[in-house]
């Protein structure tokens, strides 16, 4: 058996599911001060409601987001270890830490992972949010909906396109399969 090594850089580490002292001290954890919609964070402490200018000026679709870093450094190369380096068992942490930064989650919430379009799951092998999705149902006890959404059309590469043009095409690539008779409120999408 090969000993654990951190994500962030390779070094060998204690356990599984964790970074090495200097990658963990580089993570930049979000937390708060942070928007209350849209979870970025905010240049001064206050209401727990407080809202960032973007999601005043043009409230997004959705009524929470989280996460528990900043995308560079070593969360970066996490993300880039589990969707490109095959190594799944990454998700069980992303998981973790997704689930300190989403806080208490309703009692009535579905984990429901965004699709992969069938030419990118072939090229893959596996969908990156399905396995992270998988983790958060077993953690938080909440189920698991993985046929809720289909991917219907592709899109750009996340690198490949402009955030604007990625928050323009995603809504028109993903249909709602079946609801069940849950809420869109409950669904807890990653």
């Amino acid at each position: 058996m090969l000993p654990p090594r951190c994500p962030g850089c390779g070094e060998i580490v204690d356990g599984d599911d964790s970074f090495c002292a200097a990658c963990f001290g580089n993570l930049q954890a979000l937390g708060p001060p942070q928007c209350a919609c849209c979870g970025l964070p905010l240049p001064h402490d206050g209401d727990a409601a407080a809202l960032c200018g973007a999601c005043l000026a043009d409230p997004p679709p959705f009524a929470r987001a989280r996460a528990p870093f900043a995308y560079g450094g070593p969360a970066r190369q996490l993300v880039l270890a589990l969707k490109h380096g095959r190594r799944l068992h990454l998700a069980r942490m992303m998981a973790r830490a997704m689930l300190r930064a989403a806080g208490d989650l309703p009692d009535d919430a579905i984990i429901v992972p965004v699709p992969s379009h069938r030419w990118r799951l072939w090229q893959r092998g596996f969908n990156q949010a399905a396995a992270i999705a998988y983790h958060l149902a077993r953690q938080s006890g909440r189920p698991l909906a993985v046929d809720a959404v289909n991917r219907i059309k592709p899109t750009p590469k996340a690198w490949a396109a402009a955030p604007a043009r990625r928050t323009w095409l995603a809504p028109s690539a993903w249909r709602v399969r079946s609801r069940s008779g849950v809420a869109p409120s409950c669904w807890w999408m990653m």
